[in-house]
């Protein structure tokens, strides 16, 4: 899995949609503070990239989405428990968020606020970056399948995809056409 470090994995474009042009945003991070006293670190900007026929491509619904990840966490969760890997607090943790009345979204939380999430976003948004699991040292990806590689594949490809879709939901959920 290309997730490991930070860029690392697919590039995430944000497309701004117009009447007939999108205009395509791709982010970039870098270190600032590292001794910021609430642990932001991160510098991000975005940059305008190109412009574009705006995409039909619709995203899942936040139902689908809170639905498919619950399957996906409910699924990997018994089989770190079978394989004695570790990790059901976490995934336990992730499934928790997606009914909080008061959703644990981490080191995103004021996301939410900027963008005025409902509280399914704010929901989903605490899911995934609770169930983040994948890259660096000691991560799920380091766990190992403990002679179940297709049934630790699966529902770790069933997870990654489930977060993806999950975050782009949310993403989605917050314009208005």
């Amino acid at each position: 899995m290309s997730v490991g470090f930070v860029g690392g994995g697919p590039a995430w474009i944000i497309e701004a949609v117009g009447g007939e042009r999108s205009a395509l945003w791709q982010g970039y991070d870098r270190i600032g503070d590292q001794n910021h006293p609430q642990q932001k670190i991160w510098l991000n900007t975005y940059v305008l990239s190109g412009e574009s026929q705006p995409q039909t491509y619709s995203a899942a619904s936040l139902d689908d989405a809170a639905r498919a990840l619950n399957e996906a966490l409910v699924e990997i969760a018994a089989l770190a428990s079978e394989i004695a890997a570790g990790g059901t607090s976490t995934f336990d943790a992730a499934r928790l968020n997606l009914s909080a009345d008061a959703p644990d979204s981490g080191y995103h939380a004021d996301i939410g606020d900027y963008a005025d999430f409902s509280k399914q976003q704010r929901q989903i948004l605490g899911a995934v970056t609770t169930g983040w699991v994948f890259g660096g040292m000691g991560s799920w990806n380091d766990v190992g399948s403990d002679g179940r590689p297709d049934e630790y594949e699966r529902t770790s490809e069933q997870l990654f995809r489930a977060l993806i879709d999950a975050i782009c939901a949310v993403a989605n959920a917050s314009y208005a056409a």
